[in-house]
């Protein structure tokens, strides 16, 4: 779709019959924009009308006479629709098989039959629709109990992003170039992309590295279009497009350039669990962390995970449980020191288990 949107700049202003005809390059590019909403729908969506944006753009500022535009218009047209409509009915007929209305996608019936939370910031929760299972009931409301402020929601976003697309360094000093020198490269158009993009997506209260896959290659023409920006200008008199090639590849290094200050996630259990992790380690006996959950308990909170060797591993975490075999379970580990963790309780407190009987003056 990018490569489309370039080529066609200067396929739009030269004469018909000659070179690469625009209705061609404008075909390629509705098949980008089916390709893209087939994956990811809304992400896809917000990438199609972005570039049908630039499109029309390119189009209009063609130097050719009215005439010879307005059969531009028509071919170019013509010949994004067909990929178009051919994607479209491609969709409508997966959301009759798969939700019984051709307009309505698979998201939205999953949303409207368990979903609680709200999907985009600016949004309501939605209350809570009947459910056939007390399990499913559970999941849905832990998720809604895990919000957090909007402010915290994107900084973890932000969080999760962290170096998935490549060196964060790497793609700061090129972004940077390229809105600093790229605009006679043609990349303005592509920059606005790439942020228009990240606010689409942090946009989901819920957000994965995937959802900017669609965005991704405008990501990488950026950033190399930067560097390429950056490596032509003039550098104590002269470009150094040796020294400006080092930096770039300096900055993918782990250990190059100015630290960026990695915070780790606020969540709480999560920090609990790691202070517990670091405390007992230093101790020289072997233990096991009975954790008990509550009714109701947050099923996106789970304590319960280990080294892949049960046996010798220093910390052997278990979900606690009132049943017969619980004796003969604490019997099997007699070796270890044996502790209880209430895993819904304010600060996830931690002691020996069996509990001492406080009753007791």
């Amino acid at each position: 779709m990018a490569m489309a949107l370039r080529w066609l700049a200067p396929a739009a202003q030269q004469e018909p019959g000659g070179g690469t005809p625009p209705w061609g390059l404008a075909a390629l590019w509705s098949l980008g924009c089916v390709q893209a909403v087939l994956a990811r729908p809304y992400e896809g969506g917000v990438l199609a009308l972005l570039s049908a944006m630039e499109l029309v753009r390119l189009l209009a500022r063609s130097p050719l006479s009215r005439e010879q535009k307005r059969r531009q218009w028509i071919a170019c047209a013509a010949s994004a629709a067909l990929p178009a409509c051919a994607g479209l009915l491609f969709l409508l007929t997966v959301n009759q098989a798969s939700t019984g209305s051709p307009w309505r996608l698979a998201y939205q019936e999953h949303a409207r039959q368990y979903q609680i939370r709200r999907t985009f910031f600016w949004q309501k929760d939605r209350p809570a629709p009947p459910y056939r299972h007390e399990s499913i009931r559970a999941v849905y409301e832990g998720l809604l109990r895990r919000d957090m402020p909007p402010l915290e929601r994107i900084r973890t976003n932000f969080a999760t992003y962290r170096d998935h697309y490549g060196s964060l360094k790497f793609n700061i000093a090129g972004l940077a170039a390229a809105a600093a020198w790229g605009a006679g490269a043609g990349l303005a158009w592509v920059l606005w992309v790439v942020f228009a993009g990240l606010a689409a997506v942090w946009s989901i209260v819920w957000t994965m590295p995937h959802y900017y896959a669609p965005f991704a290659a405008f990501l990488a023409v950026a950033v190399a279009g930067g560097a390429g920006a950056a490596a032509q200008r003039n550098w104590f008199g002269r470009p150094r497009p040796g020294l400006v090639a080092l930096l770039f590849v300096g900055l993918l290094a782990p250990g190059f350039g100015p630290p960026l200050k990695r915070e780790p996630l606020r969540v709480p259990f999560l920090s609990r669990r790691t202070e517990i992790i670091t405390r007992l380690e230093k101790d020289p006996e072997r233990h096991l962390i009975l954790v008990r959950y509550r009714p109701g308990r947050n099923w996106y909170e789970e304590w319960v995970y280990n080294d892949a060797d049960l046996e010798n591993a220093k910390i052997l975490w278990a979900r606690w449980h009132e049943s017969p075999r619980l004796p003969e379970f604490l019997s099997r580990h007699r070796d270890r020191v044996v502790w209880l963790l209430e895993a819904d309780l304010p600060g996830y407190p931690l002691e020996r288990y069996p509990p001492p009987d406080r009753s007791r003056p």
